[in-house]
């Protein structure tokens, strides 16, 4: 079963890649606010996959949304094809093994994971919240600025073409 997994979400991953790659970055600018990323998240994004691309097509996997997308994002943004074949196969393997492990444990021992899930829920949101407020307030900032002017942009833009 790992197996399969593991292959499934090699091709899948490939699949998104290579049509990344095909239709560029291009595709994002033009649909991309359907998606929820406009100028700002796809320049913060460009600079992030350059400098974390790794850490995104491996832990990715773990996020269905970041799983559908992040390989289609690394495409578009040019990260190099041997470097990405070598981090979705680290990526794959780790959550296939993952997934199907903790299905597994899950299954066997779901009433005590059941009930402690909210203090885990609730520990990994309060953490989030901590780790922003203190180390990535700055950053925040900037980008809710530059979000801010980028729909203000939009605005203008809008009201010229009437």
């Amino acid at each position: 079963m790992i197996m399969f997994a593991i292959i499934g979400a090699l091709i899948g991953n490939a699949i998104g890649y290579f049509l990344g790659k095909w239709y560029g970055t291009s595709f994002l600018e033009r649909y991309g606010d359907w998606f929820g990323l406009g100028r700002t998240e796809l320049k913060y994004l460009k600079k992030q996959i350059e400098k974390n691309g790794a850490w995104f097509i491996i832990f990715g996997k773990f996020h269905n949304f970041t799983r559908a997308f992040i390989p289609f994002i690394a495409g578009s943004m040019g990260m190099q094809t041997g470097k990405f074949w070598m981090y979705n196969i680290i990526g794959s393997i780790l959550w296939a093994t993952t997934i199907i492990t903790l299905g597994v444990t899950f299954v066997t021992y779901y009433k005590t994971i059941l009930s402690y899930f909210s203090y885990f829920l609730g520990g990994i949101m309060v953490s989030a919240i901590v780790y922003v407020y203190f180390f990535k307030r700055e950053a925040f900032m900037t980008y809710i600025k530059e979000k801010e002017k980028e729909i203000e942009d939009k605005a203008r833009e809008k009201m010229e073409r009437k």
